[in-house]
């Protein structure tokens, strides 16, 4: 018995590759109706090679001629030099005097808690105790380390004192942490150290010279002190 011829042309249940459509990602991809025969191998369009070509075609595209002349002007324009800020300060008001310390050396600055005197020690300088945040602090006369005038006969000093918040400004260094009370806080300024002028002379001739320059803030003349010659000078203070 002769076998059955077979057929020459073997059966598929798979569909013949079709012709794919621009962005066809959008079309027949994920983005589309999930159509393409391609996604039972790369399981996503950005897996597929028409989808890198397509991303490689746009990136090596001809730039626009007005988008490369406005770049090349913003390239070739040298840029300007912008003012470094290596330095911070808190401003604050003692006395009709704006002065400033270094925040690094400023802790917190607290409302004003009540000074308890020290039996023979409490003087000028060192005023005395205060328990802020439950620890007692050294509390201090700015007014008297600087040897600054009470302004009793500016009018204009009475109104600003008036109009300001008192504060305790905590100081921390590495000889202990003192509090002083400042009638005002102006704010936390940032300048740079060349905008350092120096001290008046008038200023470095006092017998308590703490002010190792001045800077300008708000039209504003600002005394900044030296906050080592400041810690050193309570040291001793309490030392005696």
């Amino acid at each position: 018995m002769s076998k059955k011829p077979q057929p020459t042309t073997a059966l598929t249940t798979e569909k013949p590759p079709r012709e794919r459509p621009s962005e066809c990602w959008k079309k027949i991809g994920v983005h589309g109706d999930n159509t393409c025969f391609e996604l039972k191998e790369f399981i996503h369009c950005h897996n597929c090679h028409i989808f890198a070509d397509a991303g490689r075609v746009l990136f090596q595209r001809k730039g626009n001629p007005a988008y490369l002349e406005d770049w090349s002007r913003v390239l070739a324009t040298v840029p300007e030099q912008k003012e470094k800020f290596d330095q911070s300060a808190v401003v604050f008001k003692v006395s009709g005097e704006w002065l400033a310390i270094s925040s690094q050396f400023i802790n917190e600055i607290h409302d004003v808690s009540p000074i308890h005197k020290v039996p023979h020690l409490t003087g000028k300088v060192f005023l005395g105790m205060a328990g802020i945040r439950g620890r007692l602090r050294l509390c201090f006369s700015m007014k008297g380390l600087l040897d600054i005038g009470t302004y009793s006969n500016n009018s204009d000093h009475s109104a600003e004192k008036a109009s300001g918040q008192p504060r305790m400004i905590c100081m921390e260094g590495n000889e202990g942490s003192w509090v002083f009370t400042a009638d005002d806080i102006h704010d936390v300024v940032r300048f740079s150290q060349d905008k350092i002028q120096p001290a008046p002379a008038t200023v470095s001739k006092s017998p308590k010279a703490f002010c190792r320059g001045l800077i300008e803030i708000d039209e504003k003349s600002v005394e900044l002190l030296d906050e080592e010659l400041v810690f050193h000078h309570l040291r001793k203070v309490t030392a005696q």
